[in-house]
């Protein structure tokens, strides 16, 4: 049926009519088969029928985002949420990320984190930081080298004045151990603000969260 171009509720409504009419004939005594062959409930065992409905992802206009946004008061929540927003990192990326490969314009953070910026491949960019493509986690297929714009780079400043300096190399620490994130920590960022009124569905991802102008 579906190469006649019907839709899922099309053939249902077809062999429940077919499957109708075979019950009739099977109660002449002429019809070849026994009582309790039924073609049509053996062929809906082998087969689904059942219309699945695709739930659209939560949708969320700017104007919606800039305030839940602005109410995240938690200063390495939001540098979760507005770095991924901005960079388009995947959790794992932005856990994966050194001191070492981020070069920040602050003199503030350079006394206080003689480390930043240290990696050669990003000690030419000023306001960068650098993504390796082979630590795992990082999924690109080469490295990049990503601008971070003068909001985001702020945000990193204020983040990092605050930051646990225990001597790890990695720029977001856990609150449990202070140790490097994981992506499940960094995900709960966003449930924590955005859940449940932007929830994920079943069939979604957690980009899904769709900006509507």
């Amino acid at each position: 049926m579906d190469e006649k171009g019907n839709t899922q509720r099309t053939a249902k409504k077809k062999l429940w009519e077919l499957n109708k009419i075979y019950r009739y004939w099977q109660n002449g005594a002429e019809f070849p088969h026994p009582i309790d062959y039924n073609p049509f409930q053996i062929a809906k065992k082998k087969m689904s029928l059942s219309t699945k409905r695709i739930k659209e992802p939560p949708r969320i206009s700017v104007e919606e985002f800039r305030n839940i946004v602005a109410d995240v008061k938690h200063v390495r929540d939001r540098a979760f949420i507005i770095t991924q927003l901005k960079l388009g990192l995947r959790a794992s990326e932005m856990a994966n990320i050194k001191i070492s490969e981020i070069n920040l314009v602050s003199q503030e953070v350079e006394n206080h984190y003689e480390e930043m910026g240290t990696l050669l491949s990003i000690s030419w960019f000023d306001n960068a930081v650098y993504i390796p493509h082979d630590r795992q986690g990082n999924k690109s297929e080469r490295p990049r080298v990503l601008p971070i714009d003068d909001e985001l780079r702020r945000l990193w400043v204020r983040y990092l004045l605050v930051r646990p300096d225990n001597g790890e190399p990695w720029l977001f620490l856990s609150h449990t151990n202070n140790t490097q994130m994981d992506d499940e920590g960094i995900n709960n960022a966003w449930k924590r603000h955005f859940h449940p009124e932007y929830e994920e569905t079943p069939t979604s991802s957690s980009r899904d969260i769709t900006l509507r102008q």
